[in-house]
């Protein structure tokens, strides 16, 4: 894998944070931190954007990871898109272990979280609103996954894309 070159949103993030005195006191300790996951947040963005993800080789997985990705509160189960597929779940596994070095599960989950991060990052919606959309059982639900995806909780998110004007 190549470097990634720091974009210039994060350069400008981390300008600020440098301009920022040392013995500024306590009270801009929050806000340094909230700088600080900006800056990492904005680099894992453009890292992820500047990524290839893997093509899909065979035939059922690429028209499992479309459908998913068209529409990620469709499929609660692996099963459910295997059905969809028109293969057995055991050979749908098999094929995205083999393909994509993840399972249908994960890759379901990861791409249920990834929609819901970007609805929580550029709507209003609420997080019960933003875990119907995305197939989500409840806002916590979701709440967790998005916690254990980017490290952040959907409220630092919002917090964060509003901080940076995004």
């Amino acid at each position: 894998s190549h470097p990634t070159s720091v974009p210039t949103s994060v350069n400008l993030l981390i300008e600020e944070g440098l301009s920022v005195p040392m013995n500024a006191g306590p009270q801009l300790n929050g806000a340094m931190q909230t700088l600080a996951k900006a800056c990492l947040l904005r680099f894992a963005a453009q890292s992820a954007e500047n990524t290839e993800p893997n093509k899909p080789r065979h035939q059922a997985v690429q028209g499992a990871v479309e459908a998913v990705s068209m529409n990620p509160a469709r499929f609660r189960t692996a099963e459910e898109l295997a059905r969809h597929c028109g293969i057995s779940y055991s050979r749908l596994r098999k094929l995205f272990q083999d393909d994509q070095g993840e399972s249908p599960t994960a890759m379901i989950w990861r791409l249920k979280t990834d929609q819901a991060v970007q609805l929580i990052r550029a709507t209003g919606l609420t997080l019960a609103e933003v875990a119907d959309q995305c197939g989500f059982s409840n806002a916590f639900h979701l709440s967790r996954c998005v916690k254990e995806r980017t490290g952040l909780s959907p409220r630092e998110l919002r917090k964060i894309e509003q901080a940076t004007g995004q």
